[in-house]
């Protein structure tokens, strides 16, 4: 890149005295300054890094790009997301929902043994428990599961 330069060009009187200087750039400086760029692809990777660095060199910069391919490949992906968190969310509702389905089972089939649970202190704290981590592993599944896009 040339630099830039500044001259200054002695005004010659008719009888040979200075009179006064010009100053300025040359001409191929003051054009280089007023330079203005055209980018294509500047929304990718490396058009994005060739604009920043010619705008923090001082030039004007315009970008050309195509965003339509961009905003359906994020289209696509946010639709792939959802698709995966669905399954994930379907997943959480049934690992949520196999332990209280299982306990009702059982004491449908031996609510001899399901009694104990309910009058003994210790079955009681078991049940809580239970209950408790129960509540605690949904919430985490459904944390895991919760994608922001």
């Amino acid at each position: 890149m040339a630099r830039l330069e500044e001259w200054s060009s002695p005004t010659i009187a008719p009888q040979g005295a200075t009179v006064g200087t010009e100053f300025g750039l040359r001409l191929a400086a003051i054009l280089m300054r007023q330079a203005s760029y055209l980018v294509t692809g500047g929304a990718g990777f490396i058009g994005s890094n060739l604009v920043r660095a010619l705008v923090a060199r001082g030039h004007r910069v315009m970008v050309l790009d195509n965003l339509a391919s961009v905003i359906r490949d994020r289209f696509k992906v946010k639709r792939q997301i959802q698709v995966i968190s669905a399954h994930g969310r379907m997943t959480g509702w049934v690992l949520s929902s196999v332990p209280p389905v299982l306990a009702f089972v059982m004491f449908l089939i031996s609510p001899e043994n399901m009694r104990v649970l309910w009058h003994d202190p210790l079955g009681i704290n078991m049940i809580a428990l239970a209950i408790f981590l129960q509540i605690t592993g949904a919430m985490i599944i459904r944390r895991l599961v919760q994608i922001e896009y």
